[in-house]
């Protein structure tokens, strides 16, 4: 089984993450490769290296659907979308075409994905970025994140789960619903 978490930054997948790995030793995390901020690259170069990190992706889930573990992935291809178009590296349909492709490619697998979107409200997420000493210049676009998620879950083939972050006891419930929602989907 593969879970993806996707969200905005801030939202608590990285913490959501390792505090699942603690409770669940059968988990394995899928690395990928460190992607480019739009600032260290040109277009062009920031859609082939895109495409290439999300190629090798696919290769990877297709090859470990088969074992009986669980996988973990930090975003994956419904980001891809939400940030793409939000920044507009890609048009609109461009951007769409790329998450279709993706969702067909993944379809005979589709009952062996899970989706974990992770939310918080704008001033909890903003918050978080000040409290970390972290830059968050695109505040503004932060609104258009949120809105591009939401649009493009209800478009997903994938079973997903949807979590608001924004207490700061999120953890520990929500850990214990992807848990249980992880072992409902395995036992189907």
């Amino acid at each position: 089984m593969i879970v993806i978490f996707e969200g905005v930054s801030k939202t608590g997948k990285t913490s959501t993450i390792s505090e699942l790995k603690k409770n669940m030793n059968e988990i394995k995390i899928i690395e990928q490769k460190k992607r480019l901020c739009p600032e260290q690259v040109s277009q062009l170069s920031e859609i082939i290296l895109y495409s290439q990190i999300y190629n090798y992706a696919l290769l990877d889930i297709m090859s470990l659907i088969d074992k009986n573990e669980i996988f973990i992935m930090d975003r994956f291809h419904i980001s891809e979308f939400v940030y793409n178009y939000t920044y507009k590296r890609l048009t609109f349909q461009d951007t769409f075409n790329n998450f279709q492709n993706y969702e067909q490619e993944l379809i005979k697998i589709k009952h062996a994905i899970l989706i974990v979107y992770l939310y918080a409200r704008p001033d909890i997420i903003v918050n978080r970025f000040i409290e970390e000493n972290e830059n968050f210049e695109k505040s503004k676009d932060l609104f258009d994140l949120i809105k591009n998620y939401n649009f493009i879950l209800k478009k997903t083939i994938f079973n997903y789960i949807t979590i608001d972050t924004s207490s700061k006891e999120f953890l520990n419930k929500n850990v214990k619903e992807i848990i249980k929602t992880i072992s409902d989907i395995k036992n189907k």
